[in-house]
C-alpha cells in the first residue's frame, strides 16, 4: 500500500526544543539531542515510506537544507491547525493514506509503523497513543477535520479528546499499543540514550 509520511519537525533551536531536558542538560545540549532525534526519525521514515514530507516549523533553518525529501512549511497556528492544513494539502494531491509522525519517538520500533499500515487497510484512522496522553502516530485513509479542532494540544487528554471527536462521527479507529515519548532525562535513560549527556 502506498502511503505518505508527514514528519512534524521543529528546528533545533537552543532554548526552544526539548525544554524538559534542561533539568539536566544545557539548552545547546538539549537542542543537539533533538537534532539527533529529528535525523533518526527522518532516516527511518525514508526507509519505510515511499514518500516523505518534512513539515518544518522554520523551513529556512540550516538543518532542513539539503534534505532528500520534500520540504513543506507547517505555517502558523496551533498544532491542530498546522496538521489540518497539511492533511488537506495531502488529500488534495493524493487518495493514498497518510501517516503523521513527530520527532519525539525516534526509538519507535518499525513494527509500530507497519502495524499502522496494516490497520489502515480496514480502519479510517490509526492512533498511536503515548503515556503522557498524546500520540506519536496518526494515520488517516480519508480527510477527517474534526480531530484537529477543540483539542488541548500539549495536554494530557489529546488522545482522549481525539477519540471523542471520532466517536461522534462514527469513524472506524484502530488504537496501537501505548508507547512513550522522549521528553525528560529519565525517558532518555529508559530507551538507552542516556549517553547523550555529552551531546
Amino acid at each position: 500500500m502506498k502511503c505518505r509520511a508527514i514528519l512534524m519537525c521543529k528546528a533545533p533551536v537552543p532554548g526552544r526544543v526539548k525544554t524538559r531536558l534542561m533539568s539536566r542538560y544545557t539548552p545547546v545540549q538539549a537542542a543537539a539531542i533533538y537534532s539527533r532525534m529529528l535525523s533518526t526519525t527522518v532516516s527511518r521514515a525514508g526507509r519505510i515510506f515511499a514518500d516523505v514530507w518534512i513539515a518544518a516549523d522554520v523551513p529556512g533553518h540550516a538543518c532542513f537544507k539539503h534534505q532528500a525529501y520534500e520540504l513543506v512549511p507547517q505555517g502558523q497556528g496551533n498544532l491542530g491547525q498546522r496538521m489540518l492544513r497539511l492533511m488537506q494539502r495531502h488529500f488534495a494531491k493524493s487518495a493514498d493514506p497518510v501517516v503523521f509522525l513527530g520527532c519525539d519517538s525516534p526509538h519507535m520500533p518499525d513494527e509500530r509503523i507497519l502495524l499502522a499500515f496494516e490497520a489502515l487497510a480496514w480502519s479510517d484512522i490509526v492512533i498511536g497513543p503515548v503515556e503522557d496522553g498524546g500520540y506519536d502516530l496518526l494515520g488517516l485513509c480519508r480527510p477527517v477535520e474534526s480531530i484537529f479542532h477543540d483539542i488541548d494540544w500539549g495536554g494530557p487528554t489529546v488522545t482522549e479528546q481525539t477519540l471523542g471527536a471520532l466517536e461522534r462521527e462514527h469513524f472506524t479507529v484502530h488504537l496501537l499499543s501505548s508507547f512513550y515519548d522522549l521528553d525528560t532525562p529519565e525517558d532518555l535513560a529508559r530507551c538507552g540514550w542516556e549517553f547523550m549527556h555529552t551531546a
